[in-house]
């Protein structure tokens, strides 16, 4: 009879040790439903810092930031520390990118498996405006562009004369659309939790790598701005840094890839540092470039380049030649 109470004490106890597990894990699991549904949208909106590294960047590549440095009147270092603001659905990407501690975009690019294509007219009137302050007679030999103009990828490599395999070859950390929700649940079960105002912030750091996930919901007015009876909104961010990518271990790789996010580490190569707050489910369709500039003017470019450089070869000394 005494072995028989034991028993059920024991059983009493197992008991209140599952449904208090189930009570613990309801809400991880259901937060893990949430991020699997904003997952499963395949679009995303991101918000980029990445310095650099100059020298994991191929000569050319690195000559042409210190020139439009000096062609823009930025500093050279800003070019080498970027912010990258742009959206993602599907294969394609459209991005802005800044120098460090400019407000206005020098390029914008769109990348898709169709097109690679960059706009030439965000770099063009910025060499402009800092070329008209030197020079005022240059305001009237190069108007200001009114319309944004196209390039592709194949046109900039045609009129700089270099190999941009890399960009045309880049692309964002790919997430995995078709993951259950069990698949996130052992991720954000294991990540130490906090609360905040608007849900739960899941959050993980290694050597080299930190990563938080912050899943909750916001109660919006028809200003944008938080007002009680307003419509509920989810909140799903991602945000990551990585000191030197380029050199991460496989285990510290893993840990993003079990959130479904597969790291581009060969192009990281090229970078120092890394920061990266992602939005997934937000974020428009990128808009496709529709004028573009015309081949013609583009082969025109491209021999009066070669022409100057017949005739600066001819008065250069052969040994000074490059």
């Amino acid at each position: 009879m005494k072995a028989k109470k034991i028993r059920y004490i024991i059983l009493f106890f197992l008991l209140a040790a599952a449904v208090g597990a189930c009570i613990y894990s309801y809400p991880i699991w259901k937060d893990a439903g949430v991020l699997r549904r904003y997952m499963a949208a395949g679009q995303f909106t991101f918000d980029l810092e990445v310095e650099l590294d100059r020298t994991a960047l191929e000569a050319g590549q690195a000559k042409l930031l210190e020139n439009l440095a000096k062609l823009t009147g930025y500093e050279e270092d800003a070019l080498f520390r970027l912010r990258i603001k742009g959206r993602t659905r599907g294969d394609k990407i459209q991005a802005l990118i800044y120098p460090e501690g400019e407000e206005e975009p020098l390029m914008e690019l769109y990348l898709s498996d169709e097109l690679d294509a960059v706009n030439e007219t965000l770099p063009y009137n910025t060499i402009r405006k800092n070329l008209v302050e030197k020079v005022a007679l240059l305001d009237h030999i190069m108007p200001a562009e009114l319309e944004a103009v196209y390039m592709t990828l194949e046109q900039v490599e045609q009129i700089f004369d270099l190999d941009l395999s890399r960009i045309r070859e880049f692309h964002l950390p790919e997430f995995s659309t078709d993951r259950s929700t069990a698949a996130y649940f052992p991720l954000l079960a294991l990540a130490p939790k906090e609360r905040t105002e608007q849900g739960c912030r899941y959050g993980v750091a290694m050597e080299q790598v930190r990563m938080e996930v912050e899943i909750g919901s916001s109660v919006s007015g028809e200003n944008g701005n938080a007002e009680p009876g307003g419509e509920e909104t989810g909140i799903v961010r991602i945000e990551f840094s990585m000191e030197n990518p380029g050199e991460l271990a496989e285990q510290q790789a893993a840990l993003l890839s079990r959130l479904g996010m597969e790291l581009p580490v060969g192009e990281l190569q090229m970078l120092k540092s890394i920061s990266a707050v992602i939005e997934p489910g937000k974020g428009e369709k990128p808009e496709a470039p529709t004028r573009f500039m015309d081949q013609e003017k583009v082969d025109l470019i491209v021999k009066i380049r070669d022409l100057i450089r017949e005739i600066s070869d001819f008065f250069t000394p052969e040994e000074k030649r490059l």
